[in-house]
């Protein structure tokens, strides 16, 4: 299938895709036709239905596949500066429920700039 062939995945995938929900132009042919935008859609519902928004103090588990809050949180300086005043960040824990490590990337304000605009002033 070309769809299969453009986007990179089997084309199994695209016989499940269309199992699921991917609606062809017309069903009555042995190999059937989808709309880029059709295709687009489906794809980015998909992705949205996998989503996982989180909650301050929570990390997504990988290995869970959900929304986890560790008790220890070790916060690693990455020395990257974002803008003027945020240093780079690496959270780093453990989940609770599998032991899995979890990682998140965040920002704080520089240190480093707070005294430096402090002296400034």
């Amino acid at each position: 299938m070309e769809l299969a062939n453009l986007l990179g995945v089997h084309v199994q995938t695209v016989r499940t895709w269309a199992s699921n929900g991917l609606a062809p132009l017309s069903s009555e042919v042995h190999r059937p036709l989808f709309l880029g935008q059709t295709v687009k859609s489906y794809l980015s519902q998909q992705q949205n239905a996998r989503k996982v928004k989180l909650q301050a103090g929570e990390f997504y588990c990988l290995r869970c596949r959900k929304a986890v809050t560790p008790a220890l949180v070790t916060e690693v300086d990455r020395h990257v500066l974002i803008g003027k005043q945020k240093d780079s960040i690496l959270l780093t824990a453990h989940c609770p429920q599998c032991d899995c490590p979890v990682n998140k990337f965040s920002s704080r304000i520089s240190t480093t700039q707070k005294g430096k605009y402090a002296t400034n002033a």
